[in-house]
């Protein structure tokens, strides 16, 4: 099968996977003791919105109290009776914001505006989702950007490995193989402890030349399709994954490669969904037969609107 034919055989399973998922209450909001649940970020009410779904005697003056569970973080609002003003409140932090416009509506729109804007508050919220929910897009779960940095940080050397010898069992015993002659065969570097489905797909030249004689190292292009399901928290989390990367084998004793790779995945938790992207170098030269050095560089952003998260990292 031509190599554009399998990226697009890829690209609809991508597509077959996403969005299977029933979406699930992921955030409550509790006013003066009574409680709404909402699936994603895009439901939760404006102020007007609150008024019509929450009854409160008298929403100019009375004492309001909101209590938001997010994602597992709870955060606080409070209006004192007579007052415009509006105090937001992380309790995890202990940190407080007041806002105060000209009627209550006023300071409840600079309130969400600021938790838009404002990179102090915006920074303290993504770092306790980060901290303290089970299936955060950025770190903190196996479906994350940051474990898909750690994979493909230890993937390079611990999986793909092109040098040395491998034994293999053949009729008269044990044999020694050279790593060489397996070159062409990748590992599916985004497999999980979860149940996974992952075909991989590698393009590359068949050795033209005898094992007797010393092969020129030619330059491999690969491209693969990561399944992956979770149970995290009360969540259900899907991760659909194509990994693609380009490898440029150099000549010489040290038969040193450089590596670009370039996974794109597709998270879903409980019907919310999230994309990451990455971007990393791989750089390994061969010290001896059985020792080699493989840095690596790699940059990923991953985010959620639905969610309401997102980052970057490097590594």
């Amino acid at each position: 099968m031509p190599l554009p034919l399998k990226l697009c055989s890829a690209i609809f399973l991508l597509l077959l996977y996403s969005g299977s998922v029933t979406a699930a209450d992921l955030f409550q909001l509790t006013v003066n003791g009574q409680t709404r649940s909402y699936s994603s970020v895009d439901e939760l009410p404006d102020f007007n919105t609150i008024k019509q779904q929450f009854s409160v005697s008298d929403w100019d003056t009375d004492l309001i109290e909101f209590s938001l569970n997010y994602r597992g973080i709870n955060l606080k609002a409070v209006y004192q009776a007579g007052s415009n003003k509006v105090t937001f409140n992380m309790p995890s932090l202990n940190k407080n914001w007041s806002y105060e416009g000209a009627s209550r509506q006023g300071s409840w729109t600079q309130l969400t505006d600021a938790l838009v804007q404002e990179s102090d508050l915006v920074n303290d919220l993504l770092a306790l989702m980060v901290q303290y929910t089970p299936n955060d897009p950025v770190a903190g779960n196996p479906s994350s950007l940051m474990d898909n940095l750690v994979r493909l940080d230890f993937s390079a050397a611990l999986v793909d490995l092109p040098f040395g010898k491998a034994l293999q069992v053949g009729d008269t015993g044990v044999e020694s193989v050279s790593m060489s002659d397996t070159e062409g065969i990748a590992v599916d570097e985004f497999d999980s402890s979860g149940s996974s489905v992952s075909p991989e797909v590698v393009s590359s030249e068949e050795n033209k030349e005898s094992s007797t004689e010393t092969s020129e190292r030619e330059n491999k292009i690969s491209i693969g399709l990561g399944f992956s399901s979770y149970d995290q928290g009360d969540s259900k989390v899907n991760t659909t994954t194509i990994p693609f990367s380009y490898s440029w084998n150099f000549e010489g004793e040290s038969k040193s490669s450089l590596t670009l790779r370039v996974p794109i995945s597709q998270l879903d938790v409980d019907g919310n969904t999230g994309i990451a992207f990455g971007l990393g170098l791989n750089y390994r030269q061969n010290l001896t037969p059985n020792w080699q050095i493989s840095p690596n560089l790699n940059y990923g952003m991953a985010a959620s609107e639905s969610l309401g998260s997102g980052g970057a990292l490097a590594s």
